[in-house]
């Protein structure tokens, strides 16, 4: 996607990578709210499922608890489809092919 030229390119990264987690634990401790039981059975049923997968069942959660025309379903439907909108844009840039310009390493 293109040239790493400077740690200021590589520290942006990381904080995409930090910003996106901290995304998906917001969505994840949703999740885990909707089921119910305790946070713990929440993490176990998410602790293997893709991003993707716990946005479809938080949403899924959403529509059993609260229905699927309610105000607070079609919250839960607009965040999930901007985060998933975010997930795609992260994924372009974390799995690019990054190159270090040789001139700005340091000796």
């Amino acid at each position: 996607m293109g040239n790493m030229t400077s740690d200021d390119h590589k520290k942006e990264i990381g904080r995409l990578c930090m910003a996106f987690q901290n995304l998906e634990s917001v969505i994840c401790f949703l999740t885990w709210t909707l089921i119910g039981e305790c946070q713990q059975v929440g993490q176990i049923v998410t602790s293997n499922m893709s991003f993707s997968r716990v946005c479809d069942t938080l949403v899924g959660l959403s529509v059993y608890r609260f229905g699927e025309d309610t105000d607070t379903t079609k919250s839960i439907a607009a965040l999930v489809k901007q985060a998933s909108q975010l997930e795609q844009k992260r994924n372009r840039f974390i799995h690019s092919y990054w190159t270090i310009d040789k001139s700005l390493r340091s000796p």
